[in-house]
């Protein structure tokens, strides 16, 4: 600031210089220009006046010395008058030139000498005539002393004219000088005044420079600022109010009043008052402002400056949206909040999981301990085993939830999208489900509605989980004497995918609106009491939910303490292209429904329909055999009858007994149940029932009934829940065990001998290579393989044995036996050149029947 000021004084200094420079030179001129005019000029005209004179009287002295008729008086009086005239030029001159008296006394002299000649030539030719006479006298007497006035009056004239130009000269030498200097403080002010545009504008473009990039930040910033004088006068208002406050800055200016209805009554009015006050706050004054309709939180601050422009206090007003910040803070402080509900239910969850886990094992290890004591007690060693074995079941199961929500948590659970019979995954179900229902004494049915399709492609095992998640906490929370349902409805099929939903409900304790809000929480539970009576991780329905989304489907619940609940699951699949089994074309039979769910006879009318058959139904056992009796009075009856065997009134005993009293052996009478028809069997033979179908019943269980039904055979369905597995014996086979762990080993090796096999083994990947390698062609048929082994891993021994020269290498199937349980770890087996995999602790069935798969499949091949 202080070189801007010293550059704009510098211009005002040389502009004042300037002035007065030019100023005292033209007085210097205007000196010069008089002085010139009252003394050389003057002079000059004086002398050139005296010398007209002379050559007047040069002129007329002839004449005047040839006038007879003029007296001596007359021309004493003439020649008074010229000398008077004469003494007054000369006197005038001798003022104006008092320092050439010696030149003024030389024409003083001059001016006698003539005069006195010339009065003498007076006298001499008074009464001449003659004008030739006066002529020669004048020019012999008069003439030589006018000439020497007339030089002396050169003399002084010539003496004015070297004044008159020497002080020309000196005022061109001033003229010359004054241009000059005129020229150099011209250009010093043309270049202070450039360098002043200059810095102007530099100073303008700062200026703009500052005021856009002020315009921008207003503009951006979350932040309304404005000065006002009063509540009525605002004198500036930052343009980015528009977007902050939904108010233009000109509204506001024009009408502050805008500005206060904007926010609450009570917060306007404080505004208000405050700057109507005329006493400003001390320090500033802020106030906290939600405006609920727009869901904005803002902070309002006053404060006072004195403009020193002028001379008078103005308010600061600032309105900075806090919308952001206050969420932020809730954000965090719910975050907060949720992070203590986690870790308070992850202590209660590490509480549970010490009781969950310490109670299997004290089950585990009080048996164990029993059993060592009573081993000649072959009754109480094998209850001992059982308990042993339920007791690790339930432990497997936790460690199952825990590593499935780990790795639902950390992102890393795949989900597959292979070919499956959906068929079988309901069957399974149901095998699992129905024991343990009928243990609890609990009514457990399966409907399907609209279903058409059993070959789809998706996550059967991740479908299984889910749906044994939800049924296993209905099991568990219904009383004896409840009912469990199971729906499925087939909601849309487009090209190659299909759409399916499964509804669980229960008659169970149900939940309370505060729990179906924690519901899907990891480690949550209804209450410290529900878990101690009933048991679990809580882990159960957030892997459920996780699974539903991993899946692309949906998951809603509906309870109501007391009263039940009721979960639905909605889950895409797509159609596998896996062919299905070709079925011949079964003769158009007439079929009949006895079943008292509405649902469940018009899934099989649909399913019959298809199948080219003319299906009618039926809700009770009394109008079936009514309808059976008039269609066969018709001469039109049924060839089968399809019945429920649980119905109320006439159950499906007596409605196939009257049935068959009435029809006689016309017809084909086979019942409908959900339950292992073991215990039943007897007295539906006895009533006249040729066979049996199990619910839920899909178009390849009743095409089987059917094509049955048309052979005349008196056989069960294929996939009743009776059927029992064939014994397997592994005689005569080899078998390679490869395992680190002794006591795996022995129990590997005891299955093994239970079913007959050869057992040799190896105890990382390194030995078992080296054994087979050096065995002889067909010395082993399978090679059970563990995964984690020291010096060389089960993938690497699989790639190892597959890449070796071995004539058995490429055929000899070898299975994972692994406690990597997960589907990237069977991913990871199949592609080191495993053929199967099983997940540790090893089941025994599922161990024999994918031995037995795979040793007849090679056999085949050979």
């Amino acid at each position: 600031m202080p070189k801007k000021l010293h550059w704009k004084y510098l211009l005002y200094v040389l502009m004042v210089a300037y002035v007065l420079f030019v100023g005292t030179n033209m007085y210097q001129f205007n000196a010069m220009m008089e002085f010139v005019h009252q003394h050389p000029v003057e002079v000059s005209r004086e002398t050139r006046e005296m010398k007209t004179r002379v050559l007047e009287m040069r002129n007329t002295m002839p004449g005047l010395l040839s006038s007879p008729e003029l007296t001596l008086d007359d021309i004493e009086n003439i020649f008074t008058q010229q000398d008077d005239a004469q003494d007054r030029s000369l006197a005038k001159v001798r003022e104006l030139l008092p320092e050439e008296q010696d030149k003024l006394d030389a024409v003083r002299q001059a001016f006698t000498d003539i005069r006195q000649v010339r009065r003498d030539a007076a006298r001499t030719l008074q009464d001449n005539s003659d004008y030739n006479r006066a002529m020669e006298h004048y020019k012999r007497d008069i003439e030589p002393y006018a000439a020497k006035v007339h030089d002396a009056l050169d003399d002084v004239f010539q003496v004015s004219e070297n004044m008159t130009q020497r002080i020309q000269d000196e005022m061109l030498r001033r003229t010359n000088i004054t241009i000059l200097l005129s020229v150099i403080w011209g250009c010093a002010i043309i270049g202070a005044l450039i360098y002043a545009d200059r810095r102007e504008q530099i100073k303008n473009r700062e200026i703009a420079y500052r005021e856009g990039l002020f315009s921008q930040l207003s503009q951006n910033v979350d932040e309304v600022f404005m000065i006002a004088s009063d509540s009525r006068t605002f004198e500036y208002v930052s343009p980015n109010c528009i977007r902050l406050i939904s108010l233009a800055a000109s509204e506001i200016s024009r009408t502050p009043e805008k500005l206060y209805t904007f926010l609450p009554p009570a917060d306007g009015e404080w505004l208000k008052n405050i700057l109507d006050s005329g006493d400003p706050p001390a320090g500033t004054a802020e106030r906290d402002v939600h405006l609920e309709a727009y869901g904005k939180f803002y902070k309002i601050g006053v404060y006072s400056i004195c403009m020193p422009s002028h001379r008078q206090e103005r308010f600061i007003v600032t309105i900075i949206d806090q919308t952001g910040s206050f969420l932020h803070q809730q954000a965090l402080n719910d975050a907060l909040k949720n992070a203590h509900a986690a870790s308070a239910a992850k202590s209660s969850f590490l509480s549970h999981m010490s009781h969950e886990i310490r109670t299997p094992l004290n089950a585990i290890i009080g048996m164990t301990t029993i059993a060592a004591n009573r081993l000649d007690d072959r009754s109480r060693v094998a209850d001992c085993l059982g308990k042993i074995a339920g007791s690790s079941r339930h432990l497997l199961e936790l460690v199952n939830d825990v590593l499935d929500m780990s790795k639902i948590e950390s992102g890393k659970l795949s989900i597959s999208h292979e070919p499956f019979n959906l068929r079988s995954s309901i069957q399974n179900i149901n095998n699992l489900i129905r024991p343990q229902a009928q243990a609890r004494q609990l009514d457990f049915d399966i409907f399907l509605t609209g279903v058409d399709e059993e070959e789809l492609c998706g996550d059967s095992l991740r479908l299984n989980q889910i749906l044994l998640n939800i049924l296993s906490n209905a099991l568990k929370f219904t009383p004896r004497g409840g009912s469990i349902r199971l729906e499925i409805m087939q909601l849309a099929k487009k090209r190659n995918t299909i759409r399916l939903r499964f509804i669980i409900s229960d008659t169970g304790i149900g939940m309370s609106e505060d729990f179906l809000q924690r519901l899907y929480q990891p480690f949550e539970q209804a209450s410290a009491s529900t878990a101690a009576r009933y048991g679990g991780t809580g882990l159960g329905m957030p892997i459920t939910s996780n699974l539903v989304s991993l899946m692309g489907g949906v998951i809603s619940v509906r309870s109501r303490e007391g009263e039940g609940t009721t979960f639905a699951v909605e889950l895409p699949f797509g159609l596998s292209e896996r062919a299905a089994e070709k079925h011949d074309s079964l003769p158009p039979l007439r079929v009949l429904i006895v079943d008292d769910d509405h649902g469940t006879c018009e899934h099989a009318a649909l399913l019959l329909e298809r199948m080219g058959l003319h299906p009618r139904w039926t809700l009770s056992g009394r109008e079936a055999v009514d309808i059976a009796k008039a269609a066969h009075e018709a001469g039109s009856g049924y060839e089968v009858c399809l019945i429920d065997w649980k119905m109320p009134g006439m159950d499906g005993a007596e409605t196939a007994r009257n049935i068959r009293g009435v029809v006689g052996d016309d017809v084909l009478i086979i019942i409908i149940s959900a339950y292992d028809w073991g215990p039943i069997e007897e007295e539906a033979r006895s009533a006249g029932v040729d066979g049996f179908i199990a619910k839920p019943f899909f178009s390849s269980t009743l095409y089987d009934a059917l094509l049955s039904s048309t052979q005349r055979l008196r056989v069960t369905a294929g996939d009743g829940p009776h059927s029992a597995g064939p014994e397997y014996d592994f005689s005569g086979r080899r078998i390679l065990l490869v395992e680190d762990n002794e006591f795996n080993r022995e129990i590997g090796q005891e299955f093994l001998g239970m079913a007959n096999a050869a057992v040799e083994h190896a105890e990382n990947g390194r030995e078992a290579v080296d054994r087979f390698t050096a065995s002889a062609p067909g010395y082993y048929d399978m090679i059970l393989m563990d995964v984690q082994m020291p010096v060389m891993n089960g993938h690497e021994a699989t790639r190892a044995i597959r890449a070796s020269g071995h004539p058995d290498a490429r055929d000899i199937p070898i299975l994972a036996m692994t406690a990597d349980a997960f589907s990237e770890d069977v991913a990871a087996a199949a592609a080191a050149g495993m053929n199967g995999h099983l997940a540790k602790p090893v089941n025994i069935n599922d161990l024999y029947r994918l031995m037995d798969m795979h040793l007849k499949k090679r056999t085949r091949q050979v």
